[in-house]
């Protein structure tokens, strides 16, 4: 089982998930996902955060935001967080999105290492993502079943994380 690998983790609920699908024939455009969410993300301070609105850094009160979240990659996962309807992303495609959106990232910001997250919810799945930091971690505790909804963690073949 590929969900088996040090590349990616994933809880029970999506493991059942995952094994419940067939996957031929089960193409989807998802392109043109990766694409708008490579565009709209850029370097903010020492972060990388997807933005639609044109956030301008001097405005922002990370003072304020560090009161709320523990650190970058908090700051992060609360920027990145990216709402995909459940018909635009087949289950069968879960892991080859995870895998392209990363390397689309990490393309864009060289040296940059990225973690992404798919969380699937009622009709959407909730798309996260964060820059690897060694002395931060990763954004969710290591046992994925503690989550009830199915969640997947791809962390590629970036072996500083292992």
């Amino acid at each position: 089982k590929f969900w088996e690998s040090k590349m990616l983790k994933v809880n029970r609920a999506m493991e059942q998930l995952i094994s419940s699908q067939t996957f031929a024939n089960n193409h989807c455009e998802y392109n043109s996902i990766i694409d708008r969410i490579t565009h709209n993300t850029k370097t903010i301070k020492e972060s990388i955060v997807y933005d639609t609105e044109g956030i301008d850094e001097s405005l922002v009160d990370f003072k304020r935001i560090f009161k709320y979240v523990d650190d970058w990659t908090g700051y992060e996962i609360m920027c990145n967080e990216i709402l995909v309807h459940s018909s635009e992303l087949p289950v069968s495609q879960y892991i080859v999105f995870a895998k392209k959106l990363q390397d689309s990232l990490q393309s864009k910001f060289a040296g940059k290492r990225f973690v992404i997250y798919l969380c699937v919810k009622k009709d959407f799945i909730e798309l996260r993502f964060h820059t690897y930091r060694k002395n931060e971690g990763l954004w969710l505790n290591d046992n994925l079943n503690e989550y009830d909804n199915p969640i997947l963690c791809f962390l590629g073949e970036n072996e500083y994380l292992y």
